[in-house]
């Protein structure tokens, strides 16, 4: 690799590692050439990652960021050891602040590294259609030899997914690699295309193949090869299934070589050093973000502070969305306190501001009055999707919240509670003027808490919202664990019910909620079928 800016990258293999040969100069420019550079190298590296940069000249604040980023996304996947070589002191203070392991020569960063125990295995498959029941063989085999039941379950539907996304998008020959670690199972898949795979926001079930392996995985991606093609990746861990899929969900931000979607926390968890606040959960800290809400009468705020970077994108986005999801009249981000570089997805904030207005339907404000803040909204366009504000009394004072008219009853865990709560959806259609919607109303709401009581222990509640002519129903249940819409083959099987909700919706989904648990929910319209 070498760039215009006079930096260059060689790499070298050796019986201990693969050494990164760094020589120029590091600028702002060259930021994402050495960052990908470096990822693309260890996606092939089979044992660890050096990092020889005595030859490069970099600005002392650029240096250990960009090192920092490295190491992280390595650490992720593919989970190699990883180490920065130099003799320069004033780098060596640098990059240990940032916890980049430091060495003076290559030898002594191979001496020191701590070799992860685990085990791997791989299967070249053909590009066929038999290539997925193949897979599934394959990882069925090797967690048996491994004795790795635990995660044979979402080993099978993330190799069977990865598999069929591969003979789908490329002419290649699906590589399959499980790798076995003390907790964890990665799952990857490599071929010689070097297209992203990037889960996109699809309003039907269409492209359902990744939000799977997003929704089941720890933590997923996808990086491209130094040799060429690109490798998808998944982590996995026994306890499963903690994000939420969606009836449309944009979860991929392509963050130069490396695409990364993390899960968000347990919803019953809480940061041993968390501070106080008003809301129940309080506060979430995690790589480097805090999110705080507090309620206000006319909003509730959520201060964020910390530094927003790319493997920060999914934390913030999915927080934001958990806050919303307990139903305040309007949400304001309160961002004075988070640093946002140049590189960091300020895109997020549009993103945040489209789903809400899909559901709940609130309005949603940025607070802010750092210039530097102002200045990346203005490049990225951000302030012409979302409102921006220099404080939170006057995001309140302009927040636009729709007239609507909602009701809410929660119902028993009875056989009956289906058929309540639709007379419950009757009354409040009838009384709102729009009985053109009682119909589908009736048959949604009626999905919706039958799968509630099938599937949780909780007391379904029911809320209803009209805004104009469009009717939401959501159902929020204590059970964290989203509602997936699954391929079935007959209308007698289990699972059915989300299937007609999806058929009959405008749009639905599964959100967690910041409070515990989650909401599925649908939104209705005169033209419920498009």
């Amino acid at each position: 690799m070498s760039t215009e800016n006079s930096l260059h990258l060689v790499p070298s293999y050796r019986a201990e590692s693969t050494v990164a040969t760094l020589t120029g100069t590091l600028t702002t420019a060259g930021y994402p050439e050495l960052r990908d550079g470096v990822l693309k190298v260890a996606t092939d590296a089979p044992e660890s990652v050096v990092a020889d940069i005595r030859g490069l000249e970099a600005d002392d604040d650029l240096l250990p960021s960009v090192f920092a980023v490295i190491a992280a996304r390595i650490r992720d996947w593919p989970g190699l050891p990883f180490a920065v070589v130099t003799d320069r002191a004033d780098h060596v203070a640098a990059l240990a602040a940032r916890g980049v392991p430091v060495h003076p020569d290559v030898g002594a960063a191979e001496r020191a590294r701590i070799r992860p125990a685990r085990r791997r295995a791989i299967q070249l498959l053909a590009s066929s259609p038999g290539a997925p029941a193949a897979a599934r063989a394959f990882v069925e085999r090797t967690c048996a030899l491994w004795s790795a039941r635990e995660h044979l379950e979402d080993a099978l539907l993330v190799a069977t997914e990865l598999v069929k996304n591969a003979i789908l998008h490329t002419d290649s020959r699906p590589r399959l690699r499980l790798e076995l670690r003390p907790g964890t199972l990665t799952v990857s898949v490599a071929d010689d295309d070097p297209r992203q795979a990037v889960l996109l926001e699809r309003p039907t079930e269409r492209g359902l193949g990744l939000r799977l392996v997003a929704h089941t995985a720890h933590v997923w991606g996808c990086s491209r090869s130094w040799a060429g093609g690109k490798v998808v990746w998944a982590v996995l861990t026994p306890s499963r299934r903690r994000r939420p899929v969606t009836g449309e969900q944009a979860d991929g931000h392509d963050a130069g070589n490396t695409v990364r979607c993390r899960a968000t926390r347990p919803m019953n968890s809480r940061p041993p050093d968390a501070r106080p606040s008003d809301h129940p959960h309080g506060p979430v800290l995690a790589r480097g973000i805090t999110l705080e809400p507090a309620r206000r009468p006319a909003s509730t705020l959520v201060t964020v502070t910390g530094e927003l970077d790319l493997s920060g994108y999914g934390l913030l986005r999915d927080g934001l969305l958990e806050v919303a999801a307990d139903g305040p009249p309007g949400l304001i981000a309160d961002v004075g306190g988070l640093i946002i570089g140049e590189l960091a997805p300020a895109t997020v904030f549009p993103l945040v501001a489209r789903r809400l207005g899909h559901w709940p339907g609130i309005p949603f404000a940025v607070v802010t009055r750092q210039r530097t803040h102002l200045r990346t909204f203005r490049h990225h366009g951000t302030d012409r999707h979302v409102a921006v504000h220099d404080d939170v009394e006057t995001a309140e004072r302009h927040q636009a919240i729709p007239a609507r008219r909602s009701a809410r009853q929660e119902f028993p865990r009875t056989v009956e509670a289906a058929t309540l709560a639709r007379g419950f959806l009757r009354e409040c259609t009838t009384d709102w003027g729009v009985p053109e919607l009682t119909y589908d109303g009736l048959l949604v709401v009626g999905e919706l808490v039958d799968n509630a009581l099938q599937h949780t222990r909780s007391a379904p509640d029911v809320r209803l919202d009209l805004r104009g002519k469009l009717l939401t129903i959501a159902v929020a249940d204590e059970n964290p664990r989203p509602a997936i819409l699954l391929e079935r083959p007959g209308l007698r099987d289990p699972g059915i019910g989300l299937q007609i909700v999806a058929q009959t919706a405008r749009r639905w989904g599964s959100s967690s909620r910041w409070s515990g648990g989650k909401v599925v929910w649908a939104t209705l319209g005169p033209a419920a079928n498009p």
